[in-house]
């Protein structure tokens, strides 16, 4: 089985995916994204994820720290 490391930090993640397929996990949910899809996440949840298809993805991602 391939091992997988789950990423978690503080603050936000939110993007856009361009092209491609994106398979994002968030704790243990998995949503399959294409092209026009966006998502959002609080990144205290543990998250992942992985290109499942065998073209180029490519999304805009963009991570926020928590403010203080």
């Amino acid at each position: 089985a391939e091992k997988v490391d789950q990423i978690t930090h503080q603050g936000e993640t939110l993007g856009y995916v361009i092209e491609g397929e994106l398979e994002l996990t968030i704790e243990t949910t998995v949503y399959k994204l294409t092209a026009g899809d966006s998502f959002f996440f609080k990144n205290h949840l543990t998250n992942r994820y992985r290109n499942p298809g065998t073209i180029l993805t490519r999304v805009v991602w963009v991570n926020t720290p928590q403010i203080h």
